[in-house]
């Protein structure tokens, strides 16, 4: 490992220490180490002075006494840590005193080889393998431990200890301690990693519950054979009322109305299908449906959703968007359309509209029952003016007016101006129709005027007016019927 590798190292270790939530995190099962490790001692020590009995062995009478007070002592420190909630230091003090009673049994037994160095190696096993603490802090009493060891050892011990002039004894005990020292470190790595792994997944259960949270859309995912929700966002509640918790592990017929339901339960039931052809997902078309709320009233939701298998399993990931609005505002839109359409059909004035493609998309009543063609008979411009003006020449001079007026109408924003045209029916007559219009977005409205009576009236009138200044000119007029064989003169 080179030197930056370690000091990167040292230095994501010494954050890790730091961080208080890196220590709760590193230090959260402390409290059942120190209950286990705290009974199986007593269980052990009393186990030790009960075997001893049994089979007849006579300790002295500190051993005996060594057997029963530490037991308490653990006992002690156990109740302790448990009535202030206290479990660090706790668990310090123990292993402290059991490396004093590992010291004082080889002292008092005599069997210095077996009770010590096993001991001692056994402690140091224990406290840099299973002890969550700081590396630094197991390193430092680690050492502490053999110290006093080796102190209390030397002190307590009534013979010459000869075995702490032997190189294989001390070699065993520096072989564990530095194999203990890089388990330490290794663990504490260990579990600097498992935190912010653990840190970053929780930023991000965090982010993703915030946006769940807060957003307008519902996310959720439902198992496909029990049609049960596995999974929704608290969103869910803003638009329906009802809690994750009330949604979650029940069936969707509880919320969809029922012809909803049927139409949710054919589109799973085409995407399993497909999905049985070895396919791994299936996007179902999306769809609006009508879903009861908690209050008892309903609201439309459009869902995009995904059919995904996962091994023996197939659930449904989607997404519900509340229109509701969006659903008021067509069914507005369409009352008013029927409206307009009821107005429209019913006046007396003869009306259509064609859209930006040359499409005509409305005939009225009265253009009918006018001029005598359906929309069928005229599905676009062209047909349109090829029925309508049938003479070619006339027919090109209305349709360059026409599109010059729309021009117009179109630069100036407003209507299109009237003009005069002859139109013949589709019985093969003529009216003289004043068009007019307006631009209503894509569609272009056409309005026509039948002035043809009036034209009549107006040519009688000439026609009138004509014979009257003959008259009065002195020419006379007059008028032969031929079936009366009768002359009036004027």
């Amino acid at each position: 490992m080179s030197d930056s590798a370690i000091r990167s190292l040292y230095r994501r270790l010494e954050e890790f220490n730091r961080d208080p939530e890196g220590v709760r995190f590193r230090e959260q099962n402390i409290k059942k180490f120190l209950i286990s490790v705290s009974v199986i001692a007593i269980i052990i020590l009393f186990g030790m002075n009960i075997f001893d009995r049994l089979v007849e062995f006579q300790p002295s009478n500190h051993t005996v006494l060594i057997g029963i007070l530490f037991p308490l002592v653990f006992l002690i420190n156990l109740i302790i840590a448990l009535y202030l909630n206290k479990y660090r230091y706790s668990l310090y003090f123990f292993f402290y005193i059991l490396a004093l009673y590992v010291t004082l049994s080889a002292c008092l037994t005599g069997e210095i080889e077996r009770y010590t160095f096993v001991g001692l190696n056994a402690i140091l096993i224990i406290w840099f393998s299973l002890i969550p603490y700081n590396y630094k802090s197991l390193i430092f009493h680690g050492i502490i431990f053999i110290v006093q060891y080796y102190l209390l050892l030397y002190f307590l011990h009534f013979s010459p200890i000869i075995e702490f002039r032997n190189p294989q004894t001390n070699i065993y005990i520096l072989f564990t301690f530095l194999a203990g020292s890089v388990i330490a470190i290794l663990n504490n790595k260990s579990e600097a990693s498992a935190f912010n792994r653990l840190k970053e997944l929780s930023r991000c259960e965090e982010h993703l519950l915030m946006l769940s949270g807060n957003m307008q859309d519902i996310l959720w995912e439902m198992d496909v054979q029990t049609r049960k929700f596995t999974y929704i966002s608290p969103s869910c509640e803003k638009l329906t009322g009802f809690r994750p918790d009330e949604v979650i592990s029940r069936s969707i017929d509880k919320y969809l109305t029922p012809e909803s339901l049927n139409k949710a339960n054919k589109l799973i039931s085409e995407a399993v299908i497909k999905i049985e052809s070895d396919q791994q997902s299936v996007n179902i078309p999306i769809n609006d449906f009508e879903q009861y709320c908690k209050d008892g009233s309903t609201v439309y939701t459009e869902i995009s959703a995904t059919l995904i298998a996962n091994k023996e399993t197939l659930k449904i990931v989607g997404v519900s968007r509340n229109i509701n609005d969006r659903k008021i505002a067509e069914k507005a839109l369409i009352e008013s359309e029927d409206k307009f359409r009821k107005i429209v059909d019913t006046s007396p004035v003869a009306m259509c509209f064609a859209y930006e493609d040359e499409t005509i998309g409305y005939v009225n009543r009265t253009f009918v029952e006018k001029f005598g063609y359906a929309l069928s008979d005229i599905p676009d411009l062209d047909s349109y003016f090829n029925a309508l003006y049938p003479d070619k020449h006339y027919r090109e001079k209305v349709i360059s007016d026409w599109n010059l007026n729309v021009q117009n109408a179109r630069n100036r924003g407003t209507s299109i101006d009237p003009y005069e045209v002859i139109i013949t029916c589709k019985d093969g007559s003529e009216k003289n129709i004043i068009v007019l219009g307006a631009l209503l977005g894509d569609i272009i409205l056409a309005i026509y005027n039948d002035i043809t009576e009036i034209k009549k009236a107006e040519e009688a009138l000439k026609e009138s007016q004509e014979r009257y200044a003959l008259a009065v000119e002195g020419h006379g007029i007059w008028d032969w019927n031929l079936i009366t064989d009768e002359v009036f003169f004027s």
